[in-house]
């Protein structure tokens, strides 16, 4: 590893900061202290003015989830700083998007991540984009505008949802049990919010949003309608109306904009609804997703709860989004793109024909098969056991988990379900356990005979024993 010269910066001096710092010295750097204490904003931007002003040849900075300081740096002209969570990641910012900031999430990252984070980002040489100097000026060439999403994010998809401990934390203080017409609310939370207006009536109400996790604007449009369709959908209601969440950079391309909302819209009159407004606001990264509004009858509200010993898990949808967006083949990601752009209408009118019904019903996004199952378990007061051979899976996602393809997500959902999981399969499938899904499937708990009659809308993945509250994953 040549020596180089490092403007390093973090809002907070920690052991794992020391220990970045101490290792980059430790190897032969040059590391000058751009920024240490000082708010992530002015974190990023000095390091980013070191790195541009020539000061320094590459920077790394850190905070506690790593986005506002790369935020920060990427605004100074000339520099381009990536988030990034493991070391196939940074290998892939200096190779692909010529980055000469690496920025770190405190939160998601340890010690061992981070030294192998800062020797491939290290390493790597950049790719052949590398951004051209103006000598006489000393200003960079900025690079075109482009309508590939991802370029403009940094943590994209629902594993860029806050993680699931401290978010329970703060939803069991902010519950109250005042209104008796709130059939479902934070105590405890769903999927969607229930609101009885009458006997014969109640609106179910949801939103969902968040940064691009595919190249392609319609994708993204599509993928994100499907997605915040599917909560109403797994309360067993019927999408009614839509409204519009969007947060997009002021150089953004119109025409990704414009493909973004009109193919939201036309995912949400497929699921029966209509856009009906929105808002939008200016932001760094693009951020888009839609407030849903459904109607169901008050009586046949489905839950987390009420799944049953005996019963049997049924999923609508495969697993491994997160891993096969990250490290999948062209074709692989293709393949699971066509599928996250589908709504789960057809899952969810299969288990209303059933008599009997769902016993208990969730959509499986950003905590994971596991994560999801667990909320399953613990207010049903029962063991779900899933058998890691029957699960469904997306094209090139075992071979990209067995490949050590994770995303930032995997960290948390795991740190959250310690104590609460066990697993007997391979670590492959147990990481397509934990792996965030975006626009995942529709997981049910069914009665034996049930779960035989749904057809091909839904595979049978595991079953329910008694027990305490907990989750297997048995091989």
């Amino acid at each position: 590893m040549t020596p180089v010269h490092i403007a390093f910066g973090t809002d907070e001096a920690t052991a794992l900061t020391d220990s970045i710092v101490a290792r980059l010295k430790d190897a032969g750097h040059d590391v000058a202290i751009a920024a240490s204490g000082a708010a992530w904003p002015e974190v990023g931007r000095q390091v980013g003015e070191a790195v541009a002003a020539g000061d320094a040849d590459l920077g790394v900075v850190c905070c506690w989830t790593g986005t506002g300081v790369a935020m920060a740096a990427n605004k100074v002209l000339g520099v381009r700083a990536a988030l990034c969570t493991d070391a196939d990641t940074a290998r892939g910012a200096r190779r692909w998007n010529d980055a000469n900031v690496l920025a770190l999430g405190l939160r998601l990252t340890s010690v061992e991540v981070a030294g192998e984070m800062l020797e491939a980002f290290l390493t790597t040489p950049v790719g052949e984009g590398e951004q051209e100097v103006i000598d006489t000026v000393e200003v960079a060439v900025p690079a075109p505008l482009s309508d590939r999403l991802t370029e403009w994010t940094s943590c994209g998809g629902c594993a860029a949802k806050w993680g699931a401990a401290p978010l329970t934390a703060l939803l069991h203080q902010l519950a109250s049990a005042g209104d008796a017409a709130l059939l479902v609310g934070l105590a405890p939370f769903d999927d969607a919010a229930v609101y009885r207006v009458s006997d014969e009536l109640a609106v179910v109400s949801t939103t969902d949003f968040f940064p691009p996790l595919v190249d392609d604007p319609a994708d993204f449009g599509a993928i994100a309608a499907a997605n915040a369709c599917s909560d109403v959908f797994a309360m067993g209601g019927r999408v009614v109306m839509a409204l519009n969440i969007a947060a997009f950079p002021e150089r953004l391309p119109v025409t990704a904009i414009e493909a973004i909302l009109t193919a939201a819209a036309a995912t949400v009159a497929e699921a029966g609804g209509t856009i009906a407004g929105g808002h939008t606001i200016r932001s760094d990264e693009p951020i888009f997703g839609l407030a849903v509004q459904g109607l169901v009858h008050p009586d046949h509200v489905w839950t987390k709860s009420g799944a049953r010993a005996g019963d049997r898990l049924v999923l609508s949808k495969p697993l491994g989004t997160g891993i096969v967006l990250a490290g999948g083949t062209t074709e692989d990601k293709a393949a699971t793109i066509s599928v996250m752009r589908q709504l789960n209408l057809a899952a969810a009118s299969s288990l209303a024909l059933l008599v009997d019904g769902p016993h208990a019903v969730t959509d499986v996004t950003g905590y994971g098969l596991l994560g999801h199952g667990w909320e399953m378990a613990e207010r049903s007061g029962v063991t779900l056991r899933f058998t890691a051979s029957a699960l469904p899976l997306y094209p090139g996602a075992l071979a990209a988990a067995e490949a050590g393809i994770r995303t930032g997500g995997d960290a948390r959902n795991r740190a959250h379900l310690a104590g609460r999981v066990t697993c007997s399969a391979s670590p492959a499938l147990e990481a397509i356990g934990y792996d965030p899904q975006t626009s995942g499937g529709l997981l049910a708990a069914v009665s034996a005979a049930d779960a035989s009659k749904l057809g091909p809308a839904f595979t049978i993945i595991g079953d329910v024993v008694a027990g305490p509250a907990g989750v297997e994953l048995v091989g």
